[in-house]
């Protein structure tokens, strides 16, 4: 009830709460794995589509571990599909395909231009998170945050696309 109450008043004047989840440097593979894991868990991804828009997500250069962190994030949030929004120009194929040998998900792969800050939302929820690096940069020695989007920044981006 006084969540509710909450939530109305900052509608009613315009206001939203600020939610971010630090990243510390030189995170576990694990931590990385159950930290990205668990807050598109909290925003609804069992079951549903994830959509990951990021320009560099198979990149051409990544460490040892990027496919395992990848493939791990993705069976943690239990996504029943996964549609990537990159741009063809950087896509790394082998890596590409490497991933799509080892999940037993439906991964669907659209090309964008004009690409340039990483979301990753839940398309049934319309919830989603911001990233302030690029998943092969989680734990890797710097600081970094994951926010969580606006209801209507979901919609803008889903419209935009």
């Amino acid at each position: 009830e006084v969540n509710k109450k909450l939530i109305d008043w900052l509608a009613e004047e315009n206001l939203s709460d600020i939610y971010e989840t630090i990243c510390e440097p030189n995170m576990t593979l694990n931590d990385i794995i159950t930290r990205i894991g668990d807050e598109l868990l909290s925003i609804g991804s069992e079951e549903n589509t994830l959509m990951i828009f990021d320009p560099y997500i198979f990149p051409e250069k990544y460490d040892v571990d990027y496919k395992d962190v990848f493939c791990g994030i993705v069976c943690r949030c239990k996504s029943s599909s996964v549609k990537v929004f990159t741009d063809l120009t950087r896509v790394n194929e082998v890596l590409l395909n490497d991933i799509k040998s080892v999940l037993n998900v439906n991964i669907k792969i659209e090309y964008k231009t004009g690409l340039h800050d990483r979301w990753w939302i839940i398309e049934e929820e319309k919830k989603g998170l911001h990233f302030g690096t690029s998943l092969n940069g989680y734990g890797k020695g710097k600081i970094s945050t994951i926010s969580l989007l606006s209801d209507s920044d979901v919609i803008s981006i889903l419209n935009s696309i």
